[in-house]
């Protein structure tokens, strides 16, 4: 894919999931998670790097799980916190199999802030 229709791709991608509302999770209590800046961010860089064109791509493309992953109560649930500069990090990874596909959704709370999508990725 050139990369005027890999910008394109991403701007798309970009007004579409800012019109994003909270989605209920029944594996986190039916707390809402939100799509913010940080997931969109994520999806796109690795710290201050951008990802791969490639990476981006898989990644977007799979983003059609995501409430499906989040909505789901039978998604495997693993939670890990970090602590990064002197703040508690929590996140949870949701694991479901969609369309023979094994897919993660990375919810992200820091400290007692609102839980986010942050990530979503293949699992095979």
């Amino acid at each position: 894919m050139g990369i005027k229709k890999y910008k394109l791709k991403v701007s798309e991608f970009n007004k579409a999931y800012k019109l994003l509302g909270p989605l209920k999770c029944p594996k986190l209590n039916n707390t809402d998670i939100v799509f913010n800046r940080h997931g969109i961010n994520h999806l796109i860089r690795k710290g201050k790097r951008f990802r791969r064109r490639s990476e981006v791509l898989e990644r977007l493309h799979l983003f059609q799980y995501t409430r499906k992953v989040i909505e789901s109560e039978i998604s495997v649930l693993t939670i890990r916190n970090l602590v990064i500069k002197n703040l508690t990090v929590y996140f949870y990874g949701l694991t479901l199999k969609v369309d023979k596909i094994i897919t993660r959704v990375i919810i992200r709370q820091i400290e007692n802030g609102p839980k986010h999508f942050y990530s979503i990725m293949r699992c095979n």
